[in-house]
């Protein structure tokens, strides 16, 4: 197939759009991390006394 017969690939995102894109997903990637700390630091609370180590 010749290159001349081919389309050219557009890709779906505009370029101008990439620096508030990688913010937006950036915030959503810290929300969950703080969600999962939460649940963790939680989780360790309740587990450390359940195991006789008293904070």
């Amino acid at each position: 197939m010749k290159p001349e017969a081919m389309s050219r690939y557009i890709s779906p995102a505009n370029l101008a759009a990439f620096p508030h894109l990688t913010m937006v997903l950036l915030a959503i990637e810290l929300l969950i991390s703080l969600v999962a700390w939460l649940f963790m630091d939680f989780g360790v609370l309740f587990l450390l006394p359940w195991v006789s180590i008293y904070i």
